[in-house]
């Protein structure tokens, strides 16, 4: 079975389960990828997936990404539980968001987690820890500059909660090899210009200077896209360079 028929498989499998998270493994073996669907063990089935440690076991040879499903009504996202239980088997995640208002909407079959990169800059639906403005960052730095950067992963909604009286941008930053630079001076490609967006308590939006007075970032809600520099200049809070000479590229799955 091909990428395109096992997502198909997967969607309708996940709108029968509708509204509960559907879960199920993505494995590869002598015949292709394969779906195998799998009962969900979690007490609370409409907000988390859990699966039986035997079936995990039984399929680890061959396992290639733990997926699940979201019957979204808001914003799409993948949260940090789903991150750390892929982590723990040491494989990819995997998910589709599906509409509380109509279970025929149905997104693509996508995947995530660190060691995953996509090439794609322009037109990504928002997911939030999937797709949005740090992991545009983190694939823009993969692929056009040679840099691997760790991921930082968050639960959605950070930014308005008043105990996160820090941005994850300024606690971070120093850790993923980046310096602070003096924004009223002129810019280089690549540098991380940071803002704070909507009711956030702190800066919460990261974009990436491209050159020619161009940024390439992804905003809540949107599809990421490039635009004019001077439209966001006076949102800007601070800048960030990377400052590290490590030129290694870390092994990643590219989609």
């Amino acid at each position: 079975m091909d990428i395109k028929e096992l997502q198909q498989e997967i969607q309708i499998y996940c709108k029968s389960k509708v509204p509960e998270e559907a879960c199920g493994l993505i494995v590869h073996n002598a015949r292709g990828y394969e779906f195998v669907p799998c009962d969900n063990m979690a007490e609370d089935k409409e907000h988390n997936f859990s699966i039986s440690d035997q079936i995990m076991l039984k399929h680890s040879r061959e396992l290639v990404s733990i997926f699940h499903s979201h019957v979204e009504n808001g914003t799409p996202a993948v949260t940090l539980a789903d991150i750390k239980t892929c982590e723990a088997w040491g494989c990819l995640g995997s998910i589709v968001f599906l509409s509380s208002n109509d279970s025929n909407i149905c997104s693509d079959l996508v995947f995530y987690g660190n060691n995953t990169t996509y090439r794609n800059y322009i037109g990504r639906p928002y997911y939030y820890n999937v797709f949005d403005c740090f992991t545009l960052i983190r694939d823009f730095y993969y692929h056009d500059l040679g840099k691997s950067l760790d991921f930082v992963y968050s639960d959605y909604g950070w930014w308005e909660k008043a105990e996160h009286a820090e941005s994850l941008y300024l606690n971070e930053y120093k850790r993923l090899g980046f310096e602070e630079f003096d924004i009223t001076k002129p810019l280089q490609v690549g540098d991380i210009l940071a803002m704070r967006l909507g009711r956030s308590k702190c800066i919460n939006h990261g974009t990436i200077y491209i050159g020619n007075n161009k940024i390439l970032h992804h905003l809540e809600g949107k599809l990421s896209c490039v635009e004019s520099f001077g439209k966001y200049s006076n949102r800007i809070e601070r800048g960030f360079r990377y400052a590290s000479n490590n030129e290694n590229k870390l092994n990643k799955v590219v989609f």
